[in-house]
């Protein structure tokens, strides 16, 4: 018998070869090593809540940017708003803050803008955030940065006061 007649033809072998393949369960995940563990843990610390922050003595909520549109007048800003409390939030106040190009403690609020909104937020719920502001400083030609904080009015059955800066 000649030794092509003992070879298996190329099509059998490719169907053999994808059974086998197709029978196998996929791999699994490699096991987390130390450095993951740690940047899960640093995770749970930074955002497990209230009892690591001390949010419910000042009532702060999560702010989340996610749009920012300015023609130079105006700006639209867009976001999220978290309750990272268990208790519920009744209104919240938002202050919107312009700062000038100083760098670290040199840099200073130039503009101030405060709303109070009327709403309310079930404990850890999260919400549409929207800023509509006129302020001749919405240009930025001075290269600055803003920040923007919301408070809540009241937690639970509790009253909290207005938080630094803002103004009645």
């Amino acid at each position: 018998m000649k030794e092509s007649d003992r070879r298996i033809p190329r099509g059998v072998l490719l169907l053999v070869f994808g059974v086998v393949l197709a029978s196998c369960s996929p791999p699994k995940p490699p096991a987390a090593d130390a450095s993951t563990e740690q940047a899960r843990q640093r995770e749970k610390e930074l955002y497990s809540g209230s009892e690591k922050k001390n949010i419910v003595e000042n009532g702060q909520l999560e702010v989340f940017t996610t749009s920012l549109l300015t023609d130079g007048r105006f700006l639209k800003i867009r976001g999220k708003l978290r309750n990272p409390m268990p208790e519920p939030v009744d209104g919240v106040r938002v202050l919107f803050r312009i700062y000038n190009m100083g760098v670290g403690s040199n840099a200073a609020p130039i503009a101030t803008i405060q709303e109070e909104k009327k709403m309310h937020l079930d404990g850890g719920a999260t919400t549409a955030l929207r800023l509509d502001i006129e302020t001749m400083y919405a240009g930025g030609a001075g290269g600055g940065s803003f920040r923007i904080e919301a408070y809540a009015e009241r937690v639970g059955d509790r009253d909290i006061p207005p938080p630094p800066g803002w103004r009645e």
